[in-house]
């Protein structure tokens, strides 16, 4: 770490001295993850050691991710299901960033005073208000949607961790929106449209490149 500065020094020792600890191997973990790496990822994953509920978190939810996700699998053992529900419910100061890994996961949200609302739901319902095509994407996918007279809402495609790729203001006055794919890297990523700062629905994009 060289920013030429006479800070050099104190920053790079910081850096080191981080890098052995949960927060270092978290970000480990994490760019494993990223690069498909999962056996890295694994590797890790089992050496954090939950110095405090977010590392504890981050290392429960980096395990079920990796044995279901990151395998194309998406239903859930009864103790996973447990885990996950247990980790959402938490409230993400002190949870940290897998609390949101385990909402995407279970594709629930919560106000984080205790209300929760499911993000799938009917398929008419969804429908009703968003539909994605096509699904798989390959270079653009069109997300048509119905807001109500002078309603605003919010687009945003997520990957299966939860981190934002994009997102996008809707208004009553257009019902299509138009997304270009090309340069999204293909997986499994969630579309949600908010509606005053609620998600509303949520459904799964597929993105083969």
């Amino acid at each position: 770490m060289n920013l030429g500065t006479t800070y050099d020094n104190y920053l790079q020792d910081f850096y080191d001295d981080e890098a052995e600890t949960d927060i270092g191997t978290m970000a480990h973990v994490r760019y494993s993850i990223d690069t498909k790496d999962y056996e890295e990822a694994e590797s890790a994953n089992s050496t954090i050691t939950g110095e405090n509920q977010a590392a504890v978190n981050e290392r429960t939810t980096n395990d079920i991710y990796l044995d279901t996700w990151a395998k194309d699998i998406y239903t859930y053992s009864q103790d996973q299901y447990n885990l996950l529900s247990g980790i959402a419910l938490q409230n993400p100061i002190s949870g940290g960033p897998a609390v949101y890994t385990a909402r995407v996961m279970l594709g629930v949200d919560y106000d984080d005073f205790g209300t929760e609302e499911r993000l799938s739901a009917e398929k008419q319902t969804l429908e009703s208000f968003m539909h994605i095509y096509p699904n798989p994407a390959s270079n653009e996918v069109h997300i048509e949607y119905s807001l109500g007279e002078n309603e605003t809402g919010e687009f945003i495609l997520a990957d299966l961790m939860g981190r934002e790729i994009i997102k996008q203001k809707l208004n009553s006055d257009e019902s299509t929106l138009t997304i270009s794919t090309e340069k999204i890297e293909g997986g499994v990523y969630f579309v949600s449209m908010k509606l005053s700062d609620e998600t509303k629905m949520v459904e799964k994009l597929i993105i083969a490149q």
